[in-house]
């Protein structure tokens, strides 16, 4: 690579690493939105009989509600 190329190589991993960050921030929030809303029907999420807790989570999505 000559030395004059290095600073489109590195705008490039920029807008790469850019757009990464954008997708992860867009996942979490609908995560996010997942959990906040779950429906699962017949999700046990009262008492556990192996570890002796109340209210754990849903083994779907995690949420606690």
């Amino acid at each position: 690579m000559a030395f004059d190329q290095i600073p489109a190589e590195v705008k490039k991993l920029t807008d790469c690493i850019r757009s990464a960050n954008a997708d992860i921030e867009i996942a979490r929030t609908m995560l996010t939105m997942v959990r906040k809303g779950c429906k699962h029907e017949n999700a046990k999420r009262g008492y556990n009989d192996r570890d002796g807790s109340w209210m754990n989570p849903c083994p779907h999505c995690g949420a606690s509600e």
